[in-house]
């Protein structure tokens, strides 16, 4: 995979912003080490862009785990292989890596 490797963390600011990124150890005078994202408060309200944030910051998580659950499917499950919810399940990954 070719996403930023680590776990990603919220870091928000004063001025409303969020960044979502490799946390940076604590000898670090910031929040983050390496940033993945940037969101700005903009059109949408403080709540939505906390909730996008969490969404993106569990991205890599979330990408993981649909991976193992297709492998699962694919060596054990014949029943759902092929099913909707197969190919839905590929789809999303192929949407996220390529």
């Amino acid at each position: 995979m070719k996403h930023t490797k680590g776990k990603w963390e919220v870091s928000k600011y004063e001025n409303g912003s969020i960044a979502i990124g490799i946390a940076a150890p604590k000898e670090y005078k910031r929040d983050l080490i390496k940033t993945v994202a940037t969101l700005h408060k903009i059109e949408i309200n403080q709540d939505e862009l906390d909730a996008n944030a969490k969404l993106i910051a569990a991205a890599p998580e979330l990408l993981k785990l649909l991976l193992d659950v297709e492998s699962v499917v694919a060596k054990k499950y014949s029943i759902i292989k092929g099913s909707n919810l197969h190919c839905d399940i590929k789809s999303i990954i192929k949407k996220a890596t390529q």
